[in-house]
């Protein structure tokens, strides 16, 4: 099976970061490609199974990690102890925020700004920037609560409107 462009990009940044595509790693990259969502180290592992693919939990997890530290996987912590990944490449993903449903855990990606909100952001940006003499390069924006589905479940909200 052929590499895309994006692919392609993905892994050559891999490699400048001074990291060897391995295996395993390609096997992760392929997975997020073919789900463009967010995945848990174990959901990417029972993927990589299903495509027929023997690699281990423990190489699943080393790997994830060194994605992870090369800038090509972004970890997104939840409530408890679960963590889920997605690719960072904006020209897969595309620049978007999340929204986080703190009862069933869904992550559902934001990405219809408006005018106004990307001012915000840019605005909040150089204000951090300027207070902390930090230069911003990327920011992430969550938004936790409840989802439609758990709301009418009968799920509360816990900031009382």
């Amino acid at each position: 099976m052929g590499t895309n462009p994006a692919q392609r990009a993905l892994y050559q940044s891999f490699g400048a970061a001074g990291y060897r595509m391995t295996k395993a790693r390609k096997k992760i990259l392929d997975v997020f490609n073919k789900s463009h969502g967010h995945m848990s180290v174990d959901e990417i592992y029972l993927s990589v199974r299903d495509n027929g693919d023997n690699v281990g939990l423990a190489t699943i997890y080393r790997a994830v990690d060194s994605l992870a530290k090369a800038g090509i996987l972004r970890k997104m912590p939840l409530a408890g102890d679960r963590v889920y990944y997605e690719v960072i490449d904006e020209k897969i993903s595309g620049h978007h925020h999340h929204l986080i449903c703190r009862q069933c855990q869904k992550i559902a990606d934001y990405s219809d700004f408006v005018a106004e909100e990307i001012k915000l952001m840019k605005r909040l940006e150089r204000i951090v920037a300027k207070a902390h003499k930090f230069r911003v390069d990327d920011h992430q924006l969550s938004f936790t609560g409840l989802c439609r589905s758990c709301q009418e479940k009968g799920g509360r909200s816990r900031i009382s409107q």
